[in-house]
């Protein structure tokens, strides 16, 4: 049984936002050309 450490839900965590926090950086830079 694997248990999920709270490293990993931080990591998790904090790829999602830095995907989401890409997303928008790429929608403002193409929506400013």
């Amino acid at each position: 049984m694997f248990v999920e450490s709270p490293e990993d839900k931080v990591t998790k965590s904090t790829a999602a936002c830095a995907s989401f926090l890409i997303d928008g950086i790429q929608a403002e830079s193409s929506a400013s050309e």
